[in-house]
């Protein structure tokens, strides 16, 4: 028996997918129920991947249906102006219902969780596209337009939340858990944001143009005899350049290692410099997780398995999820060697650079997936029609499971942990104040 191409495409997909089932689903549930910090480190990573995956599914929809009736083209600067007000109203919304939930610890953090993925991702949107108008407009410096464009949109966050922080936010200081989850909620979307940025700034250095944001919405390329997404331009990289943008990521990940001994020290001098330094190890991972992507996508997609694009999804999928939890596995074990207030940041931080790469690899396949329905089966709408359904569908499914048995024990953990170093500040500052009773007393004894 004879079969085509498209149907042998197929198979393939459909036969990575299974053995990928078999597979990581074990992995995944045992390291949950392992005790430790590999349980704990776990439940953040399947945590911050729902919330990514979640955001990433409800934004691509959002994206589709602005395809779909061609809203972005229907005046000059459409999409740039439609992206800058989804981010100030979704950060308008998120500040209100974070305040109606002030009392509610699962709701506001969760909330505020997802929340900041989102408003990340459609920042993300505004200022990619915004970014890539600056280069066209400064054509004679390009390159340098969208490295400086940088650091204007780190100043309009910056400005963004300050306002916030006047109007209204300085008023409720007392409540710890609504400023707390809404100072992570900006400083993950200034962190996710910003090396966004620098990512394609420094792809636009190293291809001679500004990119197309291929690696946030989808990529461009045919799944057997189906176009994916023929809006998007193609750019078939180079090996050098494959190559470097691993460089890249190995790179930032050397020196990220070796920086955050010093980053922590810095941290401790004031709450204004553990900000900064939040902010910084944010940036830093995201920029590894996002080298990490791309150089995946150029390797497995235009490479490896050119003209199979969800063969090639799929298994750079399962080969990036099978390192994170890999590199999860590690970091639990070096967790219980150094249980410091720092080190669990920075796990932390990490945990959620390798949710966004497992998370972004299997939203692709997802969304490609969602294009073959859509254009195969001629549900109609250009392929809108089966993104609204699993928008709807996938959350109903993963939600419950989500809040009632995922987030409440990484809150627990939380919980346990902020309870340890208020005990341990404690006991410090008690024994600081005997030292000096101590030096105080053997002092008026030398003097009488």
């Amino acid at each position: 028996a004879t079969s085509s191409p498209a149907a042998s495409a197929e198979a393939h997909s459909v036969a990575i997918g299974l053995l990928a089932s078999v597979i990581l689903f074990p992995i995944v549930v045992s390291m949950a129920l392992t005790p430790g910090r590999v349980q704990e480190l776990t439940l953040k990573m399947v945590d911050t991947f729902t919330s990514i995956f979640l955001a990433v599914l409800w934004f691509n929809t959002f994206t589709q249906f602005m395809v779909t009736f061609e809203i972005a083209e229907a005046f000059p600067w459409a999409r740039e102006l439609i992206s800058f007000i989804q981010v100030v109203a979704l950060y308008a919304i998120a500040n209100f219902v974070a305040y109606l939930w002030k009392d509610d610890t699962m709701r506001v953090t969760t909330f505020c969780s997802c929340g900041a993925h989102m408003i990340a991702f459609a920042g993300i949107a505004a200022s990619g596209h915004a970014q890539g108008q600056t280069s066209l407009f400064f054509e004679s410096a390009s390159i340098f337009s969208v490295f400086a464009f940088v650091g204007i949109v780190g100043a309009f966050l910056a400005f963004m939340f300050f306002i916030n922080h006047m109007l209204w936010k300085k008023n409720f200081k007392e409540h710890r858990v609504l400023n707390e989850s809404l100072e992570e909620l900006e400083l993950d979307v200034v962190g996710l944001v910003i090396s966004f940025l620098v990512t394609q700034a420094v792809r636009a250095a190293i291809t001679g143009s500004y990119p197309h944001i291929g690696h946030f919405l989808q990529v461009d390329g045919t799944l057997g005899h189906v176009p994916v997404l023929k809006h998007v331009p193609k750019l078939k990289h180079e090996a050098w350049q494959r190559l470097f943008m691993l460089a890249w990521a190995v790179v930032l990940c050397v020196g990220t290692s070796i920086a955050m001994p010093k980053l922590d020290e810095i941290a401790h001098r004031s709450p204004r410099m553990h900000k900064v330094v939040h902010v910084s190890k944010v940036v830093l991972i995201m920029l590894i997780a996002w080298g990490v992507l791309l150089w995946g996508q150029w390797e497995f997609y235009e490479h490896l398995f050119e003209g199979d694009l969800l063969f090639g999804q799929m298994v750079f999928a399962c080969v990036s999820t099978m390192v994170c939890l890999l590199v999860l596995y590690i970091m639990g074990n070096l967790g219980e060697r150094h249980p410091t207030l720092e080190s669990r940041q920075t796990f932390s931080i990490t945990t959620s650079g390798i949710s966004l790469v497992a998370a972004w690899s299997w939203e692709h396949c997802f969304n490609c997936a969602f294009d073959v329905v859509g254009q195969k089966y001629q549900v109609g709408y250009k392929g809108l029609v089966p993104k609204l359904v699993l928008s709807i569908v996938i959350p109903i499914c993963l939600l419950p499971t989500y809040l009632n048995h995922v987030r409440p024990r990484v809150l627990e953990h939380k919980e346990e942990h902020a309870k340890n170093d208020a005990q341990g500040r404690g006991h410090g500052e008690e024994h600081g104040h005997g030292e000096e009773h101590g030096h105080g007393e053997h002092g008026h004894a030398e003097h009488a």
